[in-house]
């Protein structure tokens, strides 16, 4: 979780010291764009962890459903485009048949 964002000057360099006991994370970049005269510094804590088995067991589950919904939109699409050729064909054959009355 963040729990620090400021702006700096560049020779700032105390967000860059390790606290003993702690574990953050600290990301510095230019800011502002184009200009670049100061660094923004945001640190975050780490979370606790999750239980992965569980997140990457609904993770899979859910990309399974995804796919299960685009693979049957793509039969759709597929069947719908052969229902299209199969009526076009027979209306050309009718077509013809009716000429050559």
């Amino acid at each position: 979780a963040v729990d620090r964002i400021e702006v700096v000057e560049p020779e700032e360099a105390e967000h860059q010291e390790i606290e003993k006991g702690e574990d953050y994370c600290t990301l510095v970049t230019c800011t502002p764009i184009g200009v670049n005269s100061h660094r923004l510094v945001v640190r975050g804590k780490r979370a606790p962890e999750l239980e992965t088995e569980a997140v990457t067991e609904t993770a899979q589950t859910e990309d399974a459903a995804a796919d299960d919904e685009k693979t049957t939109a793509d039969l759709a699409v597929i069947a719908g485009a052969a229902l299209a050729a199969v009526l076009g064909a027979m209306l050309m054959l009718a077509a013809l048949i009716r000429r050559k009355r």
